[in-house]
């Protein structure tokens, strides 16, 4: 497993008790953890499509342009790369879905930047015979619809807030939003960033991210012609890389230039160091393009038969089934979905 130095521990830890700075990657209120949640249920519905294949993403000739002609500016091309991402609220597109190399799910991705997502995946297509997946703002939630012996459908569930005291969180090294952080629509605010210059011409750009419970280090790829985020690692206090985010094969939208991945790998190492790895290949964005009631894409659905798990329960009792009621802050319980 890969592992910082001692001198760039020394360099990018914050001092003893000091508080790492939010700088380059807000966090919104939004800390939820739904990719790691759904490995179980994804890998289970994965081996139901027996060997269904998926011809891969035919790559782009659209490639994106030079972003400034003096790269070694860091503060202009991160000034840029915000304003390239500042054109994007909407996007949607269709998905396909893979672990491990095995054979995939196929669904429609929608997001709302930057606290919203709803991905809906199954067999040829059909949700029905796969999950429903999505966050707001407060919670997020993994519908699994697909019986299997044993494990039947349920609609698991958590409040952010509450799920950082959890202990299912305790056990799980994934940060919430690296589905879209996938996308390479990054926000840097600091004026003065932490970064480094590569060999290869790339910059690393450093951002320190502090959670309840543990600090952390993201190391941001980017490439600075052309304004790209090429990878996203991160690594926890004792400088071991627990996880990195790939950005593949990107493509130029002219109508709005900007340009989006048509692939993203999410690698995650446990405590041992066993890997395990979310392949997403996307189709054509569309972009800022939105029909239809929105406010009702990031409400969490209530399949009235189904029973409701809340993912925060304490340690010190297993998780229960719930209650519309119980799951309800703003939620509407009649907004039964099927």
């Amino acid at each position: 497993m890969l592992r910082l130095t001692k001198k760039e521990l020394i360099m990018l830890l914050p001092s003893s008790g000091q508080r790492p700075q939010l700088e380059n990657f807000p966090s919104g209120g939004v800390q939820h953890r739904f990719i790691a949640l759904c490995l179980a249920s994804l890998t289970m519905l994965v081996g139901l499509c027996g060997c269904q294949s998926f011809p891969r993403m035919k790559s782009s000739n659209r490639d994106a342009p030079v972003l400034t002609n003096n790269p070694h500016d860091v503060q202009v091309v991160l000034s840029k790369m915000n304003e390239q991402a500042a054109r994007v609220e909407f996007l949607k597109t269709d998905a396909r879905i893979a672990i491990d190399g095995m054979p995939g799910l196929r669904g429609d991705l929608v997001v709302q930047r930057p606290d919203n997502l709803r991905l809906k995946a199954g067999l040829m297509g059909m949700s029905e015979m796969g999950f429903d997946l999505g966050y707001n703002r407060e919670l997020f939630w993994i519908w699994k619809k697909v019986s299997a012996p044993g494990d039947p459908p349920a609609l698991y569930y958590a409040y952010h807030d509450e799920f950082q005291q959890s202990a299912i969180h305790d056990q799980i090294p994934l940060q919430p939003k690296w589905l879209m952080d996938g996308l390479g629509l990054p926000n840097f605010r600091d004026p003065n960033p932490e970064y480094r210059q590569r060999p290869d011409g790339h910059i690393d750009v450093v951002a320190h991210e502090h959670e309840s419970r543990r600090n952390m280090i993201r190391v941001i790829t980017v490439d600075p012609r052309k304004g790209l985020v090429l990878q996203q690692a991160f690594y926890n206090q004792q400088g071991q890389r627990i996880a990195y985010i790939d950005s593949q094969s990107y493509r130029y939208y002219p109508e709005t230039k900007v340009s989006l991945p048509q692939r993203v790998k999410i690698h995650v190492f446990d405590a041992k160091g066993q890997e395990s790895k979310i392949v997403v290949d996307f189709g054509e964005f569309s972009i800022n393009s939105f029909y239809g009631n929105q406010e009702n894409l990031w409400v969490m659905p209530n399949p009235g038969d189904v029973p409701l798990i809340d993912l925060s329960a304490p340690a010190d009792r297993p998780l229960q089934m719930d209650t519309a009621e119980k799951v309800s802050r703003n939620w509407d319980p009649n907004s039964i979905q099927r």
